[in-house]
């Protein structure tokens, strides 16, 4: 009588690590963020620092993004204008410092955000 194979499965829990930062560590890590989006096409709006460089899903990294006077996109004054369409994935921002207003296109509806703020908006679907 021939007995089944004994399968051992790994059932050990994917060992997972803590990434960190701050907007003011590694200044020399910051650099334009340029992308392509498909919507509004090649734009490069202020700068990113990333975090963690492997993305848990789709292509997004966990970052860091500013704007201020001298950055690639952003007006003299330091603010800066981006139309996005969130390309790349789901995003979920914390808004550290400063303000920005959002306007959702289709409806012209803005939103203020503030120091605390933190929005999540979904990833553009295109069919």
């Amino acid at each position: 009588m021939a007995s089944e194979p004994i399968v051992q499965r790994d059932t050990a829990p994917k060992a997972r690590s803590i990434s960190i930062g701050n907007r003011n560590s590694n200044p020399a890590q910051w650099t334009p963020f340029a992308w392509d989006d498909p919507v509004f096409g090649p734009q490069v709006k202020g700068e990113v620092a990333p975090i963690a460089f492997e993305p848990t899903s789709g292509s997004l990294q966990l970052g860091l993004w500013r704007t201020g006077k001298g950055i690639a996109g952003c007006n003299e004054d330091g603010s800066c204008h981006v139309d996005y369409s969130a390309p790349l994935g789901d995003e979920t921002m914390v808004i550290l410092e400063g303000t920005a207003t959002v306007t959702i296109a289709a409806t012209g509806k803005q939103y203020r955000l503030e120091a605390g703020t933190i929005i999540s908006h979904p990833r553009l679907r295109t069919h």
